[in-house]
């Protein structure tokens, strides 16, 4: 008898993991942990029962009471550690101009770092996330024309004087971003949607011709501070995710309205994460 309880404690203090294979009764759409040495078998479950299993019997030990293990499950965020996005920029209030076409090679990227979550409900599902992460945003224009400054300081999409061959142009920056987002989460899928804040900074509006790449403004009149709102759905490890601007990114003269008068362009970006 002596032996069996030496066994059975050297058992547990030195137990390899393994995948429990067979012979206990447990319940459902629980995930397993099995510790074994030989015929000694201990089991943890998700849903914090314990089993000891020694040859042929099998003892229930470490149960708490369902409640107290539920107030203490915490609610997952679905914001993905890495993303990448087609990004678009819309106008606002008057047509597009034929300047602010852009090629589909318009992105965005970025990660975000860390998040708080907040409990909602007591069993997990539903909560609250505040994020911190940063992204590269590049838009591609078309049709020869850049993003310049005219002689009264104001923004607008034209040719450059000199006119030369442009192979293409670009206005890109990078981001500051911290979302705040109310989910839901269920056993593989998770919805996310609210606000996020966005601080943009090292904005540079750039073309290529001749040969090499030429910085046309170094720091474009944009509005540094932006109010978007974002919606992530998450299926497993894969995030759909979107993101609309809600306040304006740049003010831009065109030439296909009135004289003097500008149209607003707000960021658009939809694309996949992880």
């Amino acid at each position: 008898m002596k032996k069996t309880i030496t066994t059975v404690l050297i058992a547990l203090a030195l137990l390899p993991v393994k995948t429990l294979a067979q012979g206990v009764n447990m319940p459902n759409d629980t995930a397993t942990t099995s510790l074994s040495s030989k015929n000694i078998n201990y089991i943890i479950e998700d849903d914090n029962k314990s089993y000891l299993k020694v040859g042929h019997f099998t003892f229930k030990i470490g149960i708490k009471n369902k409640k107290e293990y539920q107030a203490k499950r915490i609610y997952d965020n679905n914001l993905p550690s890495i993303y990448f996005t087609h990004a678009q920029l819309n106008s606002r209030g008057f047509a597009k101009s034929d300047a602010l076409k852009q090629a589909g090679s318009s992105y965005e990227w970025g990660m975000y770092l860390c998040a708080h979550d907040i409990n909602l409900s007591k069993n997990g599902n539903t909560g609250m996330s505040v994020g911190l992460g940063f992204s590269r945003t590049s838009f591609r224009f078309k049709n020869d024309n850049v993003l310049m400054e005219d002689e009264m300081g104001d923004l607008i999409f034209s040719k450059l004087p000199t006119n030369p061959n442009i192979n293409k142009s670009w206005l890109r920056y990078w981001s500051i971003r911290m979302p705040v987002t109310i989910g839901y989460r269920s056993k593989n899928i998770a919805i996310s949607a609210g606000p996020e804040l966005e601080w943009r900074i090292m904005c540079r509006s750039r073309a290529k011709y001749e040969g090499s790449k030429h910085t046309i403004i170094s720091e474009p009149d944009i509005n540094p501070l932006a109010v978007n709102a974002i919606v992530n759905v998450s299926i497993g490890d894969i995030c759909i995710l979107g993101r609309v601007g809600l306040t304006d990114l740049l003010k831009i003269k065109s030439s296909t309205v009135k004289q003097g008068s500008n149209f607003s362009v707000t960021p658009f970006s939809v694309g996949i994460g992880f």
